[in-house]
């Protein structure tokens, strides 16, 4: 049987909706944004790499470590960019901890569901301070 235009636009719908990341539902999402929001005080680096991250992820725009646009909905693509920047920072320098930049990774892996804690619960307590840098 020949392909005919039904079955490429078929084809063509399916690996659009492969090239779309599967995240944690909206609520979920919402609510660590609010946890990370609700804090006491000046939030830690790693408070605001995370809420960065999942408001990122919420609304598209430029990514919180690399700068680069996206749109909705996220596409592994763009998050793995994201995480690569963010890991780049972590073990660019052990003696200087980079906070956001751990956030950023912590809440992108979270919301994809391969860490099971959320950014709020991972590093709740804590009020280190780090430098924040870009890899623009």
């Amino acid at each position: 049987m020949i392909p005919g235009p039904q079955d490429s636009g078929r084809r063509r719908a399916a690996a659009a909706l492969t090239n779309v990341a599967r995240l944690r539902e909206p609520d979920m999402l919402a609510a660590q944004i609010d946890a990370l929001s609700a804090a006491t005080g000046p939030a830690s680096d790693f408070d605001q790499g995370a809420r960065a991250a999942l408001v990122w992820l919420t609304t598209g725009g430029p990514g919180p470590l690399t700068g680069l646009r996206s749109e909705l909905p996220a596409t592994p693509r763009v998050i793995v960019r994201e995480l690569a920047a963010a890991e780049a920072l972590v073990s660019r320098d052990a003696s200087a901890p980079q906070w956001y930049a751990m956030g950023v990774e912590h809440a992108l892996m979270w919301a994809e569901g391969v860490t099971p804690a959320p950014p709020a619960a991972a590093h709740a307590g804590h009020s280190v301070g780090g430098a924040i840098e870009s890899v623009r």
